[in-house]
């Protein structure tokens, strides 16, 4: 059982599938403003799209929702890979922000990782923002260095850092689940 206010004990990880398509929705207007959010489209053609883009999620099930047959899972985290040739680009990570600082996103970016190492890809890349103090301290704890930084990318005075990674060194393959639950703790949160 859980110590973390609202909600039950197991978050596993996963890859997204359709039946994500709302979860996926509503954990991004609930971590982005409205003028970043993805459209609902935008979330389906990541999900449709399965050869060269995956879609990693962490699931909890939802509280008192079972129909006896079914339980329904709440998406807490996600992140978006795409995989091309020698390179993988992360797009999108986004955690709950009553669940941050448990590791979920280590656990699924490792994941994706994984993934795009086995795919072939030679490193990863991604962009965020210069001033997003505890992403760039993840992503640094995950192995990214600063590439370049492109100025007022995102606005006057609001750069982008593109960072990268290589693949080679990564853990083993992921497989089915392996690696991805996790229990919920309040104490010792991590991002």
């Amino acid at each position: 059982m859980s110590d973390v206010p609202g909600g039950p004990g197991k978050v596993r990880c996963r890859r997204a599938v359709t039946g994500d398509l709302d979860g996926l929705g509503l954990l991004d207007a609930a971590c982005f403003p409205e003028t970043e959010r993805w459209s609902m489209s935008a979330w389906r053609a990541e999900l449709d799209d399965g050869v060269d883009r995956a879609v990693w999620v962490a699931v909890r099930p939802q509280a008192g929702a079972e129909d006896g047959c079914q339980v329904f899972e709440q998406v807490v985290a996600a992140c978006c890979f795409r995989a091309v040739d020698q390179d993988a680009e992360l797009f999108r990570v986004m955690t709950d922000p009553g669940l941050r600082g448990l590791g979920l996103g280590t656990v699924l970016l490792t994941a994706g990782l994984a993934w795009a190492r086995d795919r072939g890809a030679a490193r990863a890349l991604l962009e965020v923002r210069h001033d997003n103090v505890t992403a760039r301290s993840l992503y640094v704890d995950l192995g990214f260095a600063d590439l370049y930084r492109r100025t007022n990318y995102y606005g006057p005075g609001a750069d982008a850092v593109v960072m990268v990674r290589a693949l080679e060194g990564l853990p083993g393959p992921v497989s089915g689940n392996s690696g991805c639950d996790k229990e919920e703790r309040s104490e010792g949160r991590r991002s």
